[in-house]
């Protein structure tokens, strides 16, 4: 069974891997790989993560929590087209949700 890994990566995206500039999975895995709303929805993501890494480089304690629950909420939302078109033959791997809380 083939593991489709959520990461923070702020250049592309919650699924890893993909690409930077559009968003596009690049796991292999066909379902996934040619969903439009997967590619609209990750590269969301890259652009959520990308203010949340500036937010903390800057050590801003007040907009950090808020950027969090915005990068949670998109992971889930991902979590849930990827089970709903799950076939058996894939595994999602969160690595996010976790680093975040």
């Amino acid at each position: 069974m083939k593991k489709v890994l959520l990461v923070l990566d702020p250049v592309n995206g919650a699924i890893y891997p993909s690409e930077s500039d559009t968003g596009n999975p690049l796991t292999g895995i066909d379902i996934i790989d040619n969903a439009e709303y997967l590619s609209s929805l990750n590269l969301e993501c890259s652009l959520a993560i990308l203010a949340y890494e500036i937010v903390k480089e800057k050590g801003d304690p007040s907009h950090l929590q808020e950027c969090k629950e915005g990068i949670l909420n998109l992971v889930e939302q991902l979590k849930v087209r990827l089970n709903e078109i799950n076939d058996g033959s894939f595994e999602v791997v969160d690595n996010i949700t976790n680093a975040l809380k």
